[in-house]
């Protein structure tokens, strides 16, 4: 009998609550096992809880941004990826020197995140 694959982390850091759910349960679908967050501060609790492999989270959070989150985390994911809803002058170019390796705008679907995560988690 052989063990069952590990399935990669994600930390989900969206302070809204509804959609954080949605896709949650489309990306548990996908094969991911998904730890959700709110805040930068349940953020920060849930990362040093259990090792990631991929932070995924909105840029705007109530008590702070994406770019704080990254900072906090104890160790840099293997991937990183920021949503936005729009693109703003000289946004992409503050995430990506903030270190993050995935800009998306939403609207976005979960299979399109799942594909982000998957291509830049294979080439980590």
């Amino acid at each position: 009998m052989s063990a069952e694959p590990t399935r990669p982390v994600v930390l989900a850091v969206l302070d809204d609550s509804e959609r954080s759910a949605l896709l949650k349960l489309s990306l548990v679908a996908r094969g991911w096992e998904v730890v959700r967050a709110h805040s930068c501060e349940q953020a920060r609790t849930r990362a040093k809880e259990q090792p990631i492999d991929a932070l995924l989270t909105d840029l705007i959070l109530a008590d702070g941004s994406a770019f704080g989150v990254l900072r906090a985390l104890p160790s840099k994911p293997r991937v990183t990826l920021v949503l936005t809803w729009g693109n703003q002058h000289g946004i992409k170019e503050r995430i990506a020197s903030a270190g993050f390796d995935v800009h998306l705008v939403r609207p976005i679907s979960a299979e399109e995140i799942d594909k982000a995560l998957r291509e830049k988690l294979e080439a980590a």
